[in-house]
């Protein structure tokens, strides 16, 4: 976003976000700021650095309809995201911290997963391996010489890798251990 005076204007935020429920008449975001005059002269200044669009139609009067441009929709999610983050309380903005540091560059082998962690700066690669044992299929992290650690645990939460984790084990006929034993604690 350019350095300019209309990201500290009152209320701008909440209206450029609305807009990313998808096109609405002027009239309707005086849900968000209660002053047409005002609304009006911010939609003027958003569509001027290209943040949205007006268009009018005649529906027994004039009715004028925003909507977010591809910049401004860009613009109005990491807002959203922004705004997101700032309600957190202390464990969900922990829980995130954690998820943060993952860079999905992550490949699924039948028998590891190599994911990179960063830390401080340095990019440490490690192996998540996928051992049968029995029934189970244990998850070893040859980072942390550990069968228990947050590395596994973000490994079976996370919404893309922990599926595919499921779907290896059922496909050997095995359940996984790390989630046996996290049942059995509840």
């Amino acid at each position: 976003m350019e350095k300019d005076s209309i990201w500290k204007k009152k209320n701008i935020v909440p209206l450029l976000t609305s807009l990313l429920d998808g096109k609405k008449k002027m009239s309707e975001l005086l849900k968000v700021i209660p002053n047409y005059m005002t609304i009006k002269a911010y939609i003027s200044e958003l569509e001027e650095k290209g943040y949205v669009k007006t268009q009018e139609k005649f529906e027994g009067r004039k009715v004028i309809y925003v909507e977010l441009t591809e910049k401004g929709r860009a613009v109005a999610e990491k807002l959203k995201e922004a705004e997101e983050v700032i309600t957190m309380t202390p464990e969900e903005l922990e829980a995130q911290r954690k998820r943060i540091h993952w860079i999905v560059d992550i490949n699924t082998y039948a028998d590891h997963i190599t994911a990179y962690d960063i830390h401080d700066g340095k990019k440490e690669t490690f192996n998540i391996w996928l051992k049968p044992n029995g029934k189970y299929l244990l998850l070893y992290c040859d980072r942390c010489h550990s069968y228990d650690c947050y590395h596994i645990d973000w490994a079976v939460h996370d919404p893309v890798i922990g599926p595919e984790l499921k779907e290896i084990a059922d496909e050997k006929g095995l359940k996984i251990k790390y989630l046996e034993d996290e049942n059995e604690e509840e």
